[in-house]
């Protein structure tokens, strides 16, 4: 044998295995693994695509999951016989990390091969936040809001139950920083709001939340005109409509602007008429009860009923009745019009019987005229006459009798809006003088009643009207024929009474509240204060209060008209002055709820030098 030959050989095995050695040293292995360039892409919230190669054509399968729970795999094996591999996972967990390997089984093999383990993490969720209305004017808001992802932007905004507007879509887009201008908005109006933006190259829009909120008016006070003793209501449409009494007659006006603006006056009744209450039903229709005073009032008087069947644009009349003394007009949601009043029934004594008699052609004829009361004694007189419709159309009606030296409430009410079947109820606290009864029905259909027995009473009836309570005291503190109240929208129960004190019931009336003195401070010795108080509660619970008061007035008996607010019946906003007048006296505030949320104060102011009168319209902020 050749001993160098043998030598050399060796040397030349040492150098390729050092080589290879280095090779594999400096990361460069000396062949391609089977499965190689593995990678997770186009991560977002709920998807990633899984990418491999592999040296020889292969099916494709992923495997994944999140920690040490079980694989989850997708289907197999596509695409399958090929180098290039490529598998979408879905239905992924927003911000959260994965762990994944991928499988491919050579084309013609049996046995399958596995990557090592890799790891991605998915994107949050696309999210909208911040949302908010800013730089709100009488016809504009500006609407922000933020996404942690780039989108588009869009705006969709209405009252109350209203079809949504919508801005022009979509801009702006491709940002997180998002602001749309809304213009063109009513003043004094309660707007309901939400955002939309789609992610940049997405295909699903996302909405917010619903948010609101409240344009200022447009101006202050609106001057209607010469009057005096004002009633308004607001129609299902936001349309106020209003009448008052001036020295030529019964005026009307109406606002289609939240109260910025009104219709110049029209009379529809000339003088002596008198406005006596007006009314709309669910088709808007317009009725305004009118009542003619002659100069002997043991006559009584003739009621008269104003309607309107084109949106205040005409008025026809119809005599109702005459020789009547107290009236109420009530209108049924289904347009059923209803006409309660006291007369005399003996021809005798001025005021000593209930009637009512009811119509169903808009109020054009007037049928089933019904005695509902009559007094028992000749003496007996009727001091005081409050109705109220239920929401099934159920009437309810309550009054103060004067017998001799003692006084007593009776109650009555038709289940079914046309007949009074059963005698009224008699409500009387023993040996005290009980009048000036107020009828509130709550959205179940319950009659809420309270009176003043020299400190206030309530008593409840769940079965319209047929049976009450026993009468609970309200407060000890003394009553003074004022008390208003009203049932919030979860059936708390906020009564004011006593120039403005305020109390609440959150059990249906069993228990309430310590009162709550809301009066304004330091009353000058010899001025009135706080008197003539109004409540009302909105869908929301929001208590606003208004009254008279003539502490700052600067001289007895020189009243403005006081606003005062509530989220909760605990806490109150501070008093505000509505009318700021300067030598006139205000008289009768009474605030007004409209369907769509907005609130709004009347009332009207008499002059100090020539006794002319005015009325006034605003709204409550």
């Amino acid at each position: 044998m050749d001993n160098s030959k043998c030598f050399w050989a060796l040397i030349q095995c040492i150098a390729i295995l050092s080589l290879a050695s280095v090779l594999r040293a400096n990361g460069q292995p000396a062949t391609t693994p089977p499965i190689f360039n593995v990678a997770a892409t186009n991560v977002t919230a709920t998807t990633a695509t899984i990418t491999w190669s592999t040296t020889k054509h292969a099916d494709s399968q992923v495997a994944y999951f999140i920690g040490s729970a079980k694989p989850k795999w997708t289907p197999c094996c596509s695409p399958s016989n090929t180098t290039s591999h490529s598998v979408t996972l879905r239905g992924l967990t927003p911000n959260t990390g994965y762990n994944f390997f991928v499988e491919s089984m050579p084309t013609g093999s049996s046995t399958p091969i596995d990557s090592t383990t890799s790891t991605f993490h998915t994107s949050a969720a696309f999210s909208i936040s911040n949302v908010a209305a800013t730089n709100i004017t009488e016809s504009t808001a500006i609407i922000t809001w933020t996404t942690n992802q780039k989108a588009d932007s869009q705006v969709a905004y209405f009252i109350g139950s209203a079809k949504p507007k919508w801005t022009a879509c979509c801009r702006p887009s491709n940002t997180t920083a998002h602001s749309v201008t809304l213009t063109g908005l009513m003043p004094n109006a309660v707007y309901n709001f939400f955002v939309e933006s789609m992610p940049t190259g997405g295909s699903k829009p996302i909405d917010s939340t619903s948010s609101t909120f409240h344009t200022p008016s447009a101006k202050g006070l609106e001057d209607l005109g010469a009057g005096s003793n004002p009633y308004a209501v607001v129609d299902s449409n936001g349309v106020i409509d209003i009448t008052w009494t001036a020295t030529n007659g019964v005026m009307f006006a109406q606002s289609k602007d939240n109260g910025v603006t009104f219709s110049t006056p029209k009379m529809v009744a000339a003088s002596p008429a008198g406005a006596q209450s007006i009314q709309v039903d669910a088709k808007n229709n317009i009725f305004i009860l009118v009542g003619y005073n002659p100069a002997s009032m043991l006559n009584g008087n003739t009621a008269v009923l104003a309607r309107s069947t084109d949106g205040g644009r005409t008025f026809s009349t119809v005599i109702v009745k005459q020789n009547i003394f107290a009236s109420l007009l009530l209108v049924q949601p289904s347009g059923v019009v209803d006409f309660a009043y006291t007369t005399s029934e003996d021809g005798i004594d001025p005021d000593d019987a209930v009637r009512e008699t009811h119509s169903t052609d808009g109020g054009q004829t007037f049928v089933n005229d019904q005695l509902v009361w009559g007094a028992p004694h000749s003496a007996d007189a009727i001091l005081q006459f409050r109705g109220a419709v239920g929401p099934q159309g159920q009437l309810y009606v309550a009054w103060a009798v004067q017998d001799d030296l003692d006084c007593f409430v009776e109650a009555a009410a038709s289940q079914d809006g046309v007949n009074f079947k059963n005698p009224p109820t008699f409500l009387w606290v023993p040996d005290l003088c009980n009048d000036n009864p107020e009828i509130v029905v709550d959205t179940a259909g319950n009659e809420n009643i309270t009176w003043d027995a020299g400190t206030i009473y309530f008593s409840r009836s769940q079965d319209q009207g047929q049976t009450f309570s026993p009468p609970s005291i309200v407060s000890t503190f003394g009553g003074d024929d004022t008390q208003k109240f009203v049932v919030g929208p979860n059936g708390e129960i906020d009564l004011v009474f006593a120039g403005v004190n305020f109390t609440q019931s959150l059990d249906h009336g069993v228990t309430w509240s310590t009162p709550l003195n809301l009066a304004l401070p330091n009353l000058p010795p010899g001025f009135v204060g706080a008197q003539n108080p109004q409540i009302v509660v909105d869908a929301n619970g929001k208590i606003t209060i208004a009254w008279e008061d003539d502490t700052n007035g600067g001289s007895p008996g020189y009243f403005d008209i006081y606003v005062i607010t509530s989220a909760d019946g605990r806490t109150f906003s501070p008093a505000k002055n509505i009318s700021n007048t300067t030598g006139a006296f205000t008289s009768a505030p009474t605030v007004l709820i409209s369907p769509l949320g907005e609130q709004y104060i009347y009332w009207y102011e008499t002059s100090s030098t020539n006794a002319a009168t005015s009325v006034f319209f605003d709204s409550v902020q």
